[in-house]
Protein backbone atom coordinates (compact mmCIF):
# COMPACT_ATOMS: atom_id res chain seq x y z
CA UNK A 1 0.00 0.00 0.00
CA UNK A 2 1.22 3.43 -1.19
CA UNK A 3 -0.55 6.70 -0.21
CA UNK A 4 -1.81 7.53 -3.14
CA UNK A 5 -1.82 5.58 -6.75
CA UNK A 6 -1.21 1.75 -6.15
CA UNK A 7 -1.17 1.06 -9.46
CA UNK A 8 -0.72 4.36 -11.31
CA UNK A 9 -0.18 7.63 -9.61
CA UNK A 10 -0.22 10.94 -12.33
CA UNK A 11 0.17 14.38 -11.82
CA UNK A 12 -0.01 15.09 -15.73
CA UNK A 13 -2.13 14.09 -18.42
CA UNK A 14 -2.76 10.33 -17.95
CA UNK A 15 -3.78 8.12 -21.06
CA UNK A 16 -4.32 4.73 -20.54
CA UNK A 17 -5.74 2.68 -23.83
CA UNK A 18 -7.01 -1.58 -23.83
CA UNK A 19 -4.89 -1.99 -20.66
CA UNK A 20 -5.92 -3.91 -17.22
CA UNK A 21 -5.37 -2.45 -14.04
CA UNK A 22 -6.03 -4.75 -11.50
CA UNK A 23 -5.51 -6.26 -7.78
CA UNK A 24 -3.45 -2.72 -6.60
CA UNK A 25 -3.85 -0.94 -3.24
CA UNK A 26 -3.29 2.18 -1.85
CA UNK A 27 -4.97 4.79 0.87
CA UNK A 28 -6.41 6.87 -1.83
CA UNK A 29 -6.84 5.44 -5.68
CA UNK A 30 -6.06 1.79 -5.32
CA UNK A 31 -5.80 1.28 -8.65
CA UNK A 32 -5.55 4.71 -10.17
CA UNK A 33 -5.16 8.00 -8.45
CA UNK A 34 -4.82 10.93 -11.17
CA UNK A 35 -5.29 14.74 -11.91
CA UNK A 36 -6.55 14.36 -15.56
CA UNK A 37 -6.99 11.05 -16.95
CA UNK A 38 -8.56 9.97 -19.90
CA UNK A 39 -9.88 5.76 -20.33
CA UNK A 40 -10.36 3.59 -23.03
CA UNK A 41 -11.15 0.25 -23.90
CA UNK A 42 -9.69 -1.23 -20.26
CA UNK A 43 -10.52 -3.03 -17.66
CA UNK A 44 -10.01 -1.37 -13.67
CA UNK A 45 -10.61 -4.22 -11.39
CA UNK A 46 -10.21 -6.16 -8.09
CA UNK A 47 -8.23 -2.86 -6.61
CA UNK A 48 -8.63 -1.29 -3.28
CA UNK A 49 -8.21 2.17 -1.45
CA UNK A 50 -7.86 2.38 2.55
CA UNK A 51 -5.78 5.35 4.11
CA UNK A 52 -4.32 5.51 7.45
CA UNK A 53 -1.00 4.48 9.36
CA UNK A 54 0.91 1.79 6.91
CA UNK A 55 -2.06 -0.97 8.07
CA UNK A 56 -4.99 -1.98 6.27
CA UNK A 57 -6.80 -2.82 9.43
CA UNK A 58 -6.67 0.26 10.34
CA UNK A 59 -7.76 3.38 7.60
CA UNK A 60 -9.39 6.74 7.58
CA UNK A 61 -10.41 6.77 3.47
CA UNK A 62 -10.20 8.80 1.40
CA UNK A 63 -11.50 6.78 -1.28
CA UNK A 64 -11.31 5.42 -4.96
CA UNK A 65 -10.97 2.12 -4.73
CA UNK A 66 -10.55 1.55 -8.56
CA UNK A 67 -9.96 5.07 -9.80
CA UNK A 68 -9.48 8.56 -7.90
CA UNK A 69 -9.38 10.92 -10.68
CA UNK A 70 -9.84 15.60 -10.52
CA UNK A 71 -11.20 15.16 -14.09
CA UNK A 72 -12.01 11.79 -15.56
CA UNK A 73 -12.94 10.79 -19.34
CA UNK A 74 -14.06 7.25 -19.20
CA UNK A 75 -14.52 5.75 -22.79
CA UNK A 76 -15.82 2.00 -23.05
CA UNK A 77 -14.23 0.52 -20.32
CA UNK A 78 -14.99 -1.46 -17.31
CA UNK A 79 -14.68 -0.62 -13.67
CA UNK A 80 -15.63 -3.74 -11.47
CA UNK A 81 -14.80 -5.27 -8.11
CA UNK A 82 -13.13 -2.60 -6.42
CA UNK A 83 -13.28 -1.73 -2.64
CA UNK A 84 -12.87 1.10 -0.62
CA UNK A 85 -12.64 -0.25 2.93
CA UNK A 86 -13.47 1.85 5.94
CA UNK A 87 -12.44 1.30 9.31
CA UNK A 88 -11.98 3.85 12.02
CA UNK A 89 -13.98 6.71 13.31
CA UNK A 90 -11.36 9.92 13.68
CA UNK A 91 -12.80 13.72 13.05
CA UNK A 92 -16.48 12.15 11.81
CA UNK A 93 -14.57 10.20 8.67
CA UNK A 94 -14.24 6.78 8.67
CA UNK A 95 -16.52 5.11 6.12
CA UNK A 96 -15.17 4.23 2.33
CA UNK A 97 -16.08 6.28 -0.38
CA UNK A 98 -16.38 5.57 -4.08
CA UNK A 99 -15.91 1.92 -3.91
CA UNK A 100 -15.46 1.95 -7.95
CA UNK A 101 -14.69 5.52 -8.36
CA UNK A 102 -14.15 9.31 -6.67
CA UNK A 103 -14.50 11.95 -9.35
CA UNK A 104 -13.86 15.18 -7.89
CA UNK A 105 -13.96 17.65 -10.75
CA UNK A 106 -16.13 17.51 -14.34
CA UNK A 107 -15.82 14.00 -15.70
CA UNK A 108 -17.41 12.04 -18.43
CA UNK A 109 -18.76 8.38 -18.32
CA UNK A 110 -19.46 6.89 -21.62
CA UNK A 111 -19.96 3.17 -23.23
CA UNK A 112 -19.09 1.76 -19.77
CA UNK A 113 -19.87 -0.48 -17.12
CA UNK A 114 -19.81 0.27 -13.14
CA UNK A 115 -20.60 -3.13 -11.30
CA UNK A 116 -19.52 -4.50 -8.29
CA UNK A 117 -18.16 -2.14 -6.55
CA UNK A 118 -18.16 -1.76 -2.63
CA UNK A 119 -17.55 0.99 -0.26
CA UNK A 120 -17.73 -0.42 3.01
CA UNK A 121 -18.72 1.79 6.67
CA UNK A 122 -16.31 1.61 9.79
CA UNK A 123 -14.72 -1.34 10.46
CA UNK A 124 -15.93 -3.32 7.07
CA UNK A 125 -19.41 -3.91 8.45
CA UNK A 126 -21.87 -2.70 6.68
CA UNK A 127 -24.80 -3.71 9.08
CA UNK A 128 -23.57 -1.54 12.28
CA UNK A 129 -25.34 1.67 12.45
CA UNK A 130 -22.98 2.94 14.89
CA UNK A 131 -20.46 2.79 12.99
CA UNK A 132 -19.10 5.73 10.15
CA UNK A 133 -21.43 4.98 6.93
CA UNK A 134 -19.73 4.77 3.27
CA UNK A 135 -20.51 6.76 0.45
CA UNK A 136 -20.79 5.77 -3.35
CA UNK A 137 -20.77 2.09 -3.97
CA UNK A 138 -20.38 2.68 -7.85
CA UNK A 139 -19.28 6.27 -7.93
CA UNK A 140 -19.04 9.46 -5.63
CA UNK A 141 -18.95 12.36 -6.92
CA UNK A 142 -17.95 15.54 -6.43
CA UNK A 143 -18.06 17.34 -9.57
CA UNK A 144 -20.23 17.54 -13.12
CA UNK A 145 -20.54 14.31 -14.04
CA UNK A 146 -22.44 13.39 -17.39
CA UNK A 147 -22.67 9.63 -17.94
CA UNK A 148 -23.42 8.51 -21.44
CA UNK A 149 -24.78 4.88 -22.59
CA UNK A 150 -23.74 2.99 -19.22
CA UNK A 151 -24.44 0.64 -16.85
CA UNK A 152 -24.28 1.25 -12.84
CA UNK A 153 -25.06 -2.21 -11.11
CA UNK A 154 -24.45 -4.29 -8.47
CA UNK A 155 -22.41 -1.79 -6.77
CA UNK A 156 -23.01 -1.35 -2.30
CA UNK A 157 -22.59 1.09 -0.13
CA UNK A 158 -24.47 2.46 3.35
CA UNK A 159 -25.55 5.76 1.39
CA UNK A 160 -25.77 5.79 -2.72
CA UNK A 161 -25.18 2.38 -3.67
CA UNK A 162 -25.09 3.17 -7.81
CA UNK A 163 -23.91 6.88 -7.20
CA UNK A 164 -23.73 9.34 -4.62
CA UNK A 165 -23.56 13.28 -6.35
CA UNK A 166 -21.43 15.21 -3.33
CA UNK A 167 -21.84 17.98 -4.85
CA UNK A 168 -22.33 19.34 -8.47
CA UNK A 169 -25.03 17.61 -10.94
CA UNK A 170 -24.69 13.94 -11.88
CA UNK A 171 -26.65 13.46 -16.10
CA UNK A 172 -27.75 10.06 -16.80
CA UNK A 173 -28.22 9.74 -20.79
CA UNK A 174 -29.31 6.32 -22.44
CA UNK A 175 -27.97 4.69 -18.89
CA UNK A 176 -28.73 1.59 -16.84
CA UNK A 177 -28.92 2.37 -12.95
CA UNK A 178 -30.03 -1.21 -11.62
CA UNK A 179 -29.54 -3.56 -9.10
CA UNK A 180 -27.58 -1.66 -6.80
CA UNK A 181 -27.11 -1.65 -3.05
CA UNK A 182 -28.02 1.38 -0.19
CA UNK A 183 -27.78 -0.29 3.34
CA UNK A 184 -29.57 2.47 4.64
CA UNK A 185 -31.53 4.36 2.15
CA UNK A 186 -33.80 2.13 -0.26
CA UNK A 187 -32.23 4.50 -3.27
CA UNK A 188 -29.64 4.01 -5.95
CA UNK A 189 -28.65 7.60 -6.25
CA UNK A 190 -27.91 10.06 -3.37
CA UNK A 191 -27.21 13.01 -3.83
CA UNK A 192 -26.37 14.93 -0.59
CA UNK A 193 -30.20 15.08 0.06
CA UNK A 194 -32.95 12.14 0.70
CA UNK A 195 -34.66 11.92 -3.10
Amino acid sequence: YYDSGGGILSQGNLIIENSTITNNGAYQGGGIRATQATITGSLISENRSCTGWGREDYCLNFGGGGIYAENLTLIDSTVADNVAQGNVEFAGMGGGMGGGIVIIGASTISGSTISGNRASSGWGDMEDRGLPPSYGGGIFAAGDVTIVNSTISGNEANYGGGIMAFDGHVNLVNSSLSGNHAQYERYDYYDGYLI
